[in-house]
C-alpha cells in the first residue's frame, strides 16, 4: 500500500490527464477515466494526492482542472465517508481530510471551490458530530475568533452556517436519521448561547459597514467595492444564522442570557430604519448598482422574515420586542414610499403584511372587543395601541387604497391569457404574492376590529356610492373603485348584513350602477355573491344573486364570465333547492355556463366550469328531468366543438353521468342521444383519452344501473368492453369501473345476457386476474365472481380457470402468476368467495380443490397430495385466516358458514383439525358480534353498494344478496347448529377429545350448544 501510494503520488500529472478524459467524446474513453477514477477513490491516500494538486494548479489558475479535482474530491468524501462499496476512509485519512479541507477554505478564494468545500465539511459534520467530531463547533468559533482578515472571518462563518444548516436545517428522512438529528440537536444545544454572541458584533459590524459605502455611493463619494462585497455577505450570513439558531433556541437564549438577547433585537430595531432609507435613497436617485444593492435588499428581507419566524414560533418570548417593531412596520405601512413597482418592492410589502396579519391573528395576543382584557392583556394593551376604533377608518383607507387594487402583472394577464389569470389566482404559487397576504391581513384586521364594524362597513359603501356618482371614469378612479368593490366583496365574512345596510345597497345602488361599471369592478361585483352568499340567500336576495350573475355572464370578458361561474357554483353550494325561484334561472345559468366552455381553450379552468353545472344537477337531483333534454342538447353541441380537448370531453361525459344517475330511467328516455355520447367514447379506437374512457365507464355503468331492462341497443356496446381493459392493463381505476359496467350487464340481462356472452365475461374475468398488480382490481374481480355465482350457479364452471388462479394468489405471495403480497381487502375477498362455493355447491368445490391441487403441484407450489380436496384447501387456507384481516363483515359471515360446514366431514384429516376449526370459527363470532355492536362500522356489513338508491340496478343488487345464504342465515345460530350435527355424527366422545384441547369457556359453550348425551 505504502508503495502504491508514493506512486500515486508521482502520478498527478496522469491524475489530471485521466480528468480530463472524464469529459471526452468518445464513450470508451470516459468509460474507461471513470472505471480508473473509481480504483483510485477506494486507495488510501487519493484525498491528500488530490489537495495537493489543487495547490500545484493554484498558481496558473487553471480553474477547468481545479473544477474537476475538486468535484472528485467531494464525490470520494461523500462516498466513502461511511461504506461504501466495500470501502471506508481509514480514521486516520479522516482526521487529516477535516483538518486540510478547513485549510483549504481558507487558502483558496475562488466561489467554486468554497461552496465544494463548504459542502464537503457539512456532509461530513452530519456524519461524525457529536460522536467522532465532538469539537465541531468549538473548532468552529476557534476559527472565526483567530481570522483578522475580513475574508477568513467570512469564510468562517459561513463554515458555521454550513454546520448549522446541517444540522437544524435540513429535513431527512427514516426513523434513524431523524433520531440522529435529534442527539445532534441536543448537542447543538450547548454551544448555541455561545455561537449567537459570537455572531452578533460580526453582523452588527457588517450591516454597519455595508451602510458606510453604500452612503459614500449615494454621495458621489470614494468606495470600496471590495468592503461592500464581504461586508454584505458577512451581514446576510450572520442572519441566515440568527434564522436557523431561532428556531429552535431562543428559548435557551432569552432564559440564559436575556440582556444579550434583548440588545441584539432592539440593534435590529435600530438598523431597520436606515436599511430602509438607505434602499429608498437608491429608487430616489435612480441608482443602477444591482450588486452592491441587492446585498441590502436580501438583508432587509432576511431580517423581516426572522422577525415574523420569530414572533409566530415564539409569540410570548417576543413580546419584550413588540411595541418598536409594530411601531415600525405600521410607518412604513402608511407611508407605502417605495416609489418603484419591482419585485423587492412587492416582497417587502408582503413582509410588512405578514408580520402584521400574524400579529392581530396570534391566539397569544387576542383583544377582546370593547375592553383591553386578553389571555396576555399586557401584548394585548399594545396591540390595542395600533389597532382600535380611533384608527379603524384610516389604516382600512390607506390598505385599500394602497395595496388592494390589480397587479400590473394581473392586468396583463386579464389581457392576453384571462385563463391564466384564474389559474393563477388559484395556484399555491399565488398565496407567495402581494394581493393574497393584503387580503389575509383584511380579513384579520376585520376580525380584531369588530366593535369598529358599523364605522368600516359605513366608510366602504360611502366611498363606493360617492364615485359612481362622480361621473370620474379616468384610469386611476377605475382602479380605485376596484379596490374598494374588492374590500367590500371580501368583508362578506366578517361584516354582517346590518353594519352596511347590505340588502339595499346591493338591490339599489350596486344593481342601478352595474351597467355602466368597468369590467374591473363587474367582476367584484360577481364575486360580491360569491363571498356574501351566505348573508344573500338569508336576506331573500336570492333574484338579485341570479339576476347579477346571468348579466355577468351575459358579458363579452372571459374573467368576468368566470369570477361569476365560480360565484354561481359557491352560491348553489348554499342554497335550498326547494326554493321555488331557482328553477326561473336554472335554465339560463346552464346555457350560460356551456356558451361560456364554447369560448375557452380546454384546460384546467374549463373543468372547474363544467363542475358548476355538475353541482347543479347533483343539488337538484330528480328535479333537475324538466331540464334534462336541454342540458344534453347543450353539451352535445359542446362535445362537437371541442374534439381533441380531452379535459372538455371528460367534463362532458361527467355531465352526462351525473344526470343519468339522477333520473331512474333515462337511459330509455335519452336512448339515442346517450349512445351517440357513449360510441364515441368507447371507440377505443378514435379515443385513447384515459380521462375520457374513466368518465365514459362511469357514464355506461350508470346507464346500465338505471334502466329498467337491458335494451338490445345498449346491450350491442359490451363488446368494446374488452377491447378497453386489455389496451389499459396498468389503470387500476379503469379496470374497477369496467367491472362495475360487467356486474350492471349481469344484473340488468341475467341468464340470457350471460349465456349469450359467456365466453367474452370469461376472458373479461381472465384479464381481472392477471392484472394483479393491484388489490383493487383483484377486489373488483371477486365481487363479480361472487354475483356470478349467485346468479348463474349452473354455470359457475365456467370460472374455473380464474378461479385456480385466484387461489394461486391466496396460496402464496409468490405464485406462478405473480410475485405480490395480497393486502387485507383482497385477501379475505378471495377467501371468503372460495368458502361462498364451499356452502353453496360443494360438487363443483370439490372438482375445484381437485383441480387447483393437481395445478399447484405442477407449478412446483406444493407437492401432490392425495388427501381429501377439502382437508387440502382447510390447511392452505386456515393460517391465512384471522378477523383483523377482513374488512367487510359479510366476508366474515361466509367464512364461518363454510368452515362450520366443514366439521361435518368424516374424513380423519379434516377431524383431527376440529379445534382449530372451532376455535377459528368463535373467533370470527366474537368479531363479528362486537363489530355490528359499533355502530361506525355497520357499512361494512357486506359490500358496499355504491349504486344510486332505489334504482332498478340498486334493487337487482339488493335481491341477489337478500336471496343468499349469508343474508338468511345468522353465524352464531348457523354454528351452533352445526355443532349439534357434529355430535350426532361423530358421538359424545368427539366432543369429549376436544375438552383436551379447548379453553374451558370455549368447551362449556360447545357443551350448551350440542347437550351430551349416551354414546350410541
Amino acid at each position: 500500500k505504502n508503495k502504491q501510494n508514493c506512486h500515486m503520488e508521482a502520478q498527478s500529472q496522469n491524475v489530471l490527464a485521466v480528468l480530463k478524459c472524464i469529459n471526452a467524446e468518445d464513450k470508451a474513453t470516459r468509460e474507461g477515466a471513470a472505471e480508473e477514477i473509481e480504483r483510485w477513490q477506494k486507495t488510501p491516500g487519493f484525498c491528500a494526492l488530490l489537495q495537493d494538486i489543487l495547490y500545484q494548479l493554484a498558481p496558473s489558475n487553471d480553474l477547468n482542472s481545479m473544477k474537476s479535482v475538486i468535484v472528485i474530491y467531494k464525490d470520494t468524501v461523500v462516498k466513502h465517508w461511511e461504506l461504501f462499496d466495500g470501502f471506508i476512509l481509514p480514521d486516520a485519512e479522516k482526521l487529516q481530510v477535516r483538518s486540510k479541507l478547513t485549510t483549504l477554505l481558507m487558502d483558496f478564494d475562488d466561489p467554486m471551490i468554497n461552496e465544494h468545500v463548504l459542502h464537503m465539511l457539512g456532509e461530513i459534520a452530519g456524519r461524525d458530530f457529536p460522536e467522532r467530531w465532538p469539537s465541531l463547533f468549538s473548532d468552529a468559533v476557534q476559527l472565526v475568533q483567530t481570522s483578522s482578515v475580513p475574508n477568513a472571518r467570512v469564510k468562517a462563518l459561513r463554515l458555521i452556517l454550513q454546520f448549522l444548516k446541517t444540522i437544524i436545517g435540513v429535513d431527512v428522512k427514516g426513523y434513524s436519521d431523524r433520531d440522529r438529528r435529534k442527539v445532534q440537536r441536543d448537542h447543538l444545544a450547548e454551544y448555541a448561547s455561545n455561537l449567537f454572541l459570537l455572531v452578533v458584533p460580526l453582523w452588527l459590524e457588517g450591516t454597519n459597514a455595508l451602510l458606510s459605502q453604500l452612503s459614500c455611493v449615494l454621495k458621489g463619494e470614494p468606495f470600496d467595492a471590495s468592503v461592500i462585497r464581504l461586508s454584505g455577505i458577512q451581514a446576510n450570513t450572520g442572519m441566515k444564522i440568527f434564522q436557523l439558531l431561532f428556531s429552535r433556541f431562543l428559548d435557551v437564549f432569552v432564559r440564559t442570557n436575556e440582556e444579550a438577547t434583548t440588545q441584539f433585537f432592539m440593534a435590529v430595531a435600530q438598523n431597520l430604519g436606515p436599511c430602509v432609507e438607505c434602499c429608498k435613497a437608491f429608487y430616489a436617485q435612480n441608482q443602477e448598482f444591482p450588486e452592491r444593492k441587492n446585498y441590502l435588499h436580501t438583508l432587509l428581507i432576511r431580517t423581516l422574515k426572522l422577525l415574523d419566524c420569530t414572533q409566530a414560533n415564539n409569540p410570548l418570548l417576543f413580546v419584550p420586542f413588540l411595541d418598536p417593531f409594530l411601531s415600525f412596520y405600521l410607518h412604513e405601512f402608511r407611508s407605502h414610499s417605495f416609489p418603484v413597482a419591482d419585485n423587492f418592492r412587492e416582497k417587502y410589502y408582503i413582509q410588512i403584511m405578514t408580520f402584521m396579519a400574524d400579529i392581530l391573528s396570534t391566539a397569544e395576543y387576542k383583544i377582546l372587543p370593547d375592553t383591553s382584557q386578553s389571555e396576555t392583556p399586557k401584548v394585548a394593551s399594545i396591540v390595542r395601541n395600533y389597532f382600535n376604533p380611533n384608527t379603524a377608518v384610516e389604516l382600512s383607507r390607506v390598505l385599500i387604497t394602497n395595496y388592494m387594487g390589480l397587479s400590473a402583472e394581473s392586468i396583463e394577464l386579464w389581457k392576453t391569457e384571462p385563463e391564466e389569470l384564474i389559474l393563477a389566482e388559484s395556484s399555491d404559487l399565488y398565496q407567495d404574492c402581494l394581493l393574497p397576504c393584503v387580503e389575509f391581513f383584511w380579513y384579520w384586521f376585520l376580525e380584531v376590529n369588530s366593535d369598529s364594524a358599523h364605522k368600516i362597513g359605513e366608510f366602504l359603501t360611502t366611498f363606493i356610492k360617492e364615485a359612481d356618482g362622480s361621473g370620474d371614469k379616468s384610469e386611476n378612479m377605475v382602479m380605485l373603485k376596484e379596490s374598494f368593490y374588492h374590500a367590500f366583496s371580501l368583508a362578506g365574512s366578517k361584516l354582517t348584513g346590518r353594519h352596511v345596510g347590505f340588502k339595499s345597497f346591493c338591490t339599489g345602488h350596486v344593481q342601478n350602477n352595474f351597467a355602466s361599471q368597468h369590467l374591473f369592478v363587474k367582476r367584484r361585483i360577481a364575486e360580491i355573491v360569491r363571498n356574501w352568499c351566505r348573508i344573500v340567500i338569508n336576506h331573500n336576495m336570492t333574484s338579485w344573486a341570479f339576476e347579477t350573475l346571468l348579466n355577468c355572464l351575459k358579458e363579452k370578458d372571459i374573467v368576468i364570465r368566470l369570477s361569476a361561474t365560480m360565484s354561481l357554483g359557491d352560491l348553489l353550494s348554499n342554497f335550498d333547492f326547494e326554493d321555488p325561484v331557482f328553477y326561473k334561472y336554472l335554465s339560463p345559468s346552464i346555457h350560460q355556463v356551456i356558451y361560456l366552455v364554447n369560448d375557452m381553450d380546454g384546460g384546467a379552468v374549463t373543468v372547474q366550469v363544467l363542475d358548476i353545472v355538475n353541482t347543479i344537477i347533483d343539488k337538484t337531483n330528480e328535479a333537475i328531468r324538466p331540464h334534462a333534454e336541454e342540458i344534453i342538447k347543450c353539451v352535445k353541441t359542446l362535445w362537437d366543438y371541442s374534439k381533441g380537448k380531452k379535459m372538455v370531453l371528460a367534463g362532458i361525459a361527467r355531465i352526462l353521468g351525473n344526470l343519468v344517475a339522477a333520473l331512474v330511467g333515462s337511459p330509455i328516455e335519452f336512448e339515442e342521444v346517450l349512445l351517440y355520447f357513449l360510441v364515441e367514447i368507447l371507440d377505443y379506437e378514435k379515443n385513447k383519452f384515459l380521462s375520457v374512457l374513466d368518465e365514459g365507464l362511469v357514464l355506461w355503468w350508470y346507464m346500465l344501473h338505471q334502466s329498467p331492462f337491458l335494451s338490445p341497443a345498449i346491450a350491442n356496446q359490451f363488446h368494446f368492453l374488452y377491447q378497453i381493459l386489455e389496451g389499459n392493463m396498468g389503470d387500476s381505476d379503469l379496470f374497477q369501473s369496467g367491472f362495475n359496467v360487467l356486474t350492471a350487464y349481469l344484473l340488468s340481462g341475467k341468464e340470457h345476457f350471460f349465456n349469450k356472452n359467456a365466453g367474452e365475461i370469461v376472458k373479461i374475468t381472465n384479464l381481472g386476474v392477471q392484472n394483479n398488480s393491484r388489490n383493487g382490481i383483484i377486489v373488483a374481480t371477486v365481487e363479480f365472481l361472487k354475483i356470478a355465482t349467485r346468479m348463474v350457479p349452473k354455470e359457475i364452471a365456467r370460472f374455473r380457470e380464474p378461479l385456480t388462479q385466484l387461489f394461486f394468489l391466496l396460496l402464496s405471495p409468490s405464485c406462478p402468476s405473480t410475485k405480490y403480497n395480497l393486502d387485507r381487502s383482497a385477501g379475505p375477498s378471495i377467501a371468503a368467495l372460495f368458502f361462498e362455493i364451499l356452502a353453496t355447491q360443494q360438487t363443483f368445490f370439490f372438482e375445484l380443490m381437485t383441480h387447483v391441487q393437481t395445478q399447484a403441484a405442477n407449478y412446483g407450489q406444493v407437492p401432490l397430495d392425495n388427501r381429501n380436496p377439502m382437508s387440502w384447501f382447510l390447511g392452505c387456507v386456515l393460517t391465512k385466516i384471522s378477523p383483523e384481516q377482513f374488512v367487510v363483515l359479510y366476508n366474515e359471515q361466509i367464512t364461518v358458514i363454510g368452515l362450520a360446514m366443514m366439521m361435518q366431514s368424516t374424513d380423519p384429516s379434516i377431524i383431527v383439525k376440529t379445534p382449530e376449526i372451532i376455535q377459528k370459527c368463535m373467533s370470527f363470532i366474537v368479531d363479528i358480534a362486537k363489530r355490528k355492536s359499533d355502530r361506525e362500522n355497520l357499512h361494512l356489513y357486506r359490500p358496499k353498494n355504491s349504486l344510486v338508491y332505489g334504482s332498478p340496478g340498486y334493487r337487482a343488487l339488493e335481491m341477489v344478496h337478500e336471496k343468499h345464504i349469508s343474508a338468511t342465515t345468522e353465524p352464531t345460530s348457523f354454528f351452533k347448529h352445526e355443532i349439534q350435527k357434529c355430535t350426532q355424527i361423530h358421538g359424545v366422545s368427539w366432543l369429549q377429545e376436544l375438552q383436551k384441547t379447548l379453553q374451558p369457556e370455549l368447551y362449556s359453550f360447545l357443551c350448551h350448544s350440542a347437550p351430551v348425551k349416551e354414546d350410541k
